[in-house]
């Protein structure tokens, strides 16, 4: 018996994609043996990637929320500050 499913993939948005292959992950434990994915999918290796894409998006989360914590000091020691740059270049090129 042949079976057409369609899904509509959410290819501009990798949280709902994930979300998307933890259902289809999901949906196959549960119906087992009558699940359509057996012999057409690898499902150990579909549910080893979708964990570590998993927690790829983990840590580009945390590490986005820390980018976004204050930097620098807590309290101005001065009122003004004094700033040096200094440029390199190198031989033959300045």
């Amino acid at each position: 018996m042949v079976r057409t499913v369609r899904v509509d993939l959410p290819i501009d948005s990798p949280k709902e994609s994930l979300e998307l292959c933890k259902e289809i992950s999901e949906k196959h434990t549960a119906l087992g043996l009558a699940s359509p994915l057996n012999g057409f999918l690898d499902m150990v290796e579909f549910e080893t990637k979708r964990a570590s894409a998993a927690q790829k998006q983990k840590d580009g989360n945390t590490r986005q929320g820390d980018s976004q914590a204050l930097h620098g000091p807590e309290t101005l020691v001065s009122p003004t500050s004094r700033y040096l740059s200094i440029i390199v270049y190198p031989r033959g090129e300045g």
